[in-house]
């Protein structure tokens, strides 16, 4: 029997490539994204849904006949320089990346507890080296601390839950690509200093987390 994913920002970006590897693998991943960016295929079945303007979880909930993984691979930058923190630049980071998670993952223990079921969250090395924008490192780090303050209790009722750390990615469209176009001498001084990947890189952690019989839950995963 066919395992149905729940892929927040599975149509664009990191996302749709981990859209790709899963139905490889015959799972069906409901894609969740503001914009129809993939190709129609019998394992993909795509709701629109815009986090920052939806509200109703009760009805995406229902659209879904049954979770057995959910992964957040929702992916927002912003392209203005920021020494001082912007208030709007967290308040956005900080609903895509603690509070909205947090809400989903409560509706999911209200509706599906008992079930075992794994969340895979796609978090950033940046709450280790703190390199990054400020609102955006304030953001992750909260993601990190609110998964791992919640795993003893996620494991109480039999599920899972995991984070991915990457580091610069390194893909079509993505911030650095753009970045690598449109301002050069800033992508060749990351360059000097840091290593890009492809989300290909962590496509192993899912593999392995998702197959493993072992509890994985408060795992960290980081290349």
């Amino acid at each position: 029997m066919n395992k149905n994913v729940l892929i927040f920002g599975g149509t664009s970006g990191f996302g749709s490539y981990i859209t790709e590897h899963l139905i490889k693998k015959k799972f069906i991943c409901y894609c969740i994204g503001k914009k129809k960016n993939i190709k129609n295929k019998k394992n993909i079945k795509f709701i629109k849904f815009d986090i920052l303007k939806n509200k109703n979880l009760n009805h995406l909930i229902q659209k879904i006949k049954n979770i057995d993984y959910v992964i957040y691979a929702i992916g927002d930058s912003f392209n203005e320089t920021e020494y001082q923190i912007k208030q709007s630049n967290l308040k956005r980071l900080l609903f895509i990346n603690l509070y909205f998670q947090t809400k989903f993952n409560n509706m999911l223990v209200k509706n599906y507890s008992g079930k075992k079921i794994k969340i895979i969250s796609i978090c950033s090395d940046s709450v280790k080296h703190l390199k990054a924008k400020p609102s955006y490192v304030v953001a992750k780090t909260a993601q990190l601390a609110y998964y791992k303050t919640q795993k003893k209790f996620f494991k109480s009722i039999n599920f899972e839950t995991c984070l991915i750390l990457p580091g610069p990615l390194l893909f079509k469209n993505s911030y650095w690509e753009k970045i690598k176009l449109n301002n050069p001498k800033k992508f060749l001084r990351k360059k000097q200093t840091s290593k890009f990947f492809h989300p290909k890189n962590y496509f192993k952690f899912f593999n392995l987390i998702i197959n493993s019989k072992k509890n994985m839950n408060g795992k960290i995963f980081k290349i």
